[in-house]
């Protein structure tokens, strides 16, 4: 399955005092079998402020459990969407990410930009699916059951 970390989580997983929830997705990502990390574009130059996100991608990268997508594919997705969709968000960068990676899942608190995830008609394809600590920053049983879901790479 593939994964996208928003940057306003970042801190929970990446941070001085990382979350409950954030700890569980940054395990799950860091198993042999678990998710596998995307990143590119602005988001990849947003994330990569904090040294400990980017030590982690280029892990993963070189694990073979991350995978760093092209900037001028990403900016001509992003392009389109914001030419050719109306976003809640102003996070069109992130949507064409998951467009162009097949990334279905995305971990963020960003209620608008849940909305632009979950709306096949940006992302196009299989639906999109948000881990959030919106409510709570602890592990739920819904994370739990997010996480071992298959079905959320397309590319």
């Amino acid at each position: 399955m593939c994964a996208i970390i928003d940057n306003d989580v970042a801190h929970q997983l990446f941070g001085n005092r990382p979350t409950e929830a954030g700890l569980y997705f940054l395990r799950w990502l860091s198993r042999s079998n678990g998710g596998i990390v995307v990143a590119g574009g602005r988001l990849l130059r947003e994330l990569s402020q904090n040294p400990n996100f980017l030590q982690f991608f280029t892990d993963r990268v070189q694990a073979g459990r991350g995978r760093r997508v092209p900037d001028d594919a990403l900016d001509a997705a992003e392009e389109e969407i914001r030419s050719q969709v109306v976003c809640r968000s102003n996070d069109a960068h992130v949507l064409a990410l998951a467009r162009v990676s097949g990334a279905r899942l995305l971990f963020t608190n960003d209620r608008a930009l849940q909305q632009d995830f979950r709306d096949r008609e940006i992302i196009g394809g299989t639906r999109g699916r948000v881990y959030t600590t919106v409510d709570r920053n602890d592990v739920r049983p819904a994370h739990r059951e997010l996480l071992r879901r298959t079905d959320l790479c397309q590319g």
